[in-house]
């Protein structure tokens, strides 16, 4: 596993987005990137879905403390461990472009 985090929409620095501030002190920056995905409207966020012909913006931290870095986004994004199908999100590991 990596110790890297790729943010899109509203968990990018500068959202404000609740429990994001919960985190700040365990991330360094590392600066822009992108995935290969595609993003869809779903109406109160996006959601990025792997895609090999486009690329979705954003940034890449260095999470340090790796665990504690991803319960904390579980519980932000609505990711149930136990119940995955019953979640809002999946996370994915999939290869960042810094730019």
């Amino acid at each position: 596993m990596t110790d890297l985090v790729f943010f899109y929409g509203t968990l990018m620095s500068g959202f404000k987005r609740p429990g994001r501030s919960r985190i700040d002190a365990k991330l360094t920056p590392v600066g822009r990137g992108s995935i290969a995905a595609t993003l869809f409207d779903l109406g109160i966020y996006p959601a990025a879905i792997p895609a090999s012909e486009e690329r979705v913006l954003g940034e890449v931290h260095r999470m340090l403390d790796v665990d504690g870095v991803l319960a904390a986004l579980d519980e932000i994004e609505g990711y149930r461990p136990a119940q995955p199908d019953a979640s809002l999100y999946t996370r994915v590991e999939t290869p960042v472009t810094l730019d």
